[in-house]
């Protein structure tokens, strides 16, 4: 996709490019959309030069075979409140380096993360950045066990855990998830 490609759309509201073969939105493109369709893409790889003007962003990236879900991928995107990156081929959730560990917490309030055959999420992982998620869906994946997980995640309403390979649900798991109301 070219540059400036969106520019000229300024009360866009929806961009859907789903089942395209876009690998990218090109560079230094701005839009001005709220809600981005992106799915069914298959090698759908960055969004890291895109220039994203709305309050209330949410993306949709199912379907697109990562590999790897990335703050990267969202660190610039203030907007962001909520991002779909179920059914593709995210392994782990790995911890974050020191970098990011000190910058600012991350605006996101919905993460969708179901149907990657995820094994294991690390102790100071990318989870620990979104201090403001209310909703965590990491049903349908390998998940065997769960280590001070959801520590960060104090405004956490739902959580679906269902559909994985959990053997143990530690005491403290949820020892900071108070405002939970769906497990």
């Amino acid at each position: 996709i070219e540059a400036d490609s969106f520019s000229w759309l300024k009360f866009l509201v929806i961009l859907d490019l789903s089942f395209n073969r876009f690998r990218n939105l090109g560079e230094k493109n701005t839009i001005m959309s709220q809600q981005i369709y992106l799915t069914n893409n298959y090698y759908f790889n960055s969004l890291a030069n895109i220039n994203f003007i709305s309050n209330n962003l949410k993306i949709y990236m199912a379907n697109n075979n990562f590999i790897s879900f990335s703050l990267n991928l969202v660190w610039n995107k203030i907007a962001l409140n909520e991002i779909d990156f179920s059914n593709n081929k995210i392994r782990n959730l790995k911890s974050v380096n020191e970098f990011y560990v000190k910058q600012k917490t991350i605006r996101l309030t919905k993460l969708k993360l179901d149907s990657n055959n995820m094994g294991y999420i690390e102790e100071n992982s990318i989870l620990d950045r979104f201090k403001l998620l209310e909703y965590l869906d990491l049903s349908i994946n390998s998940l065997t066990h769960l280590e001070n997980t959801f520590n960060q995640l104090f405004k956490l309403k739902y959580l679906n855990l269902s559909n994985n390979r959990l053997e143990i649900i530690k005491r403290d798991l949820f020892k900071y998830s108070k405002k939970l109301i769906w497990l």
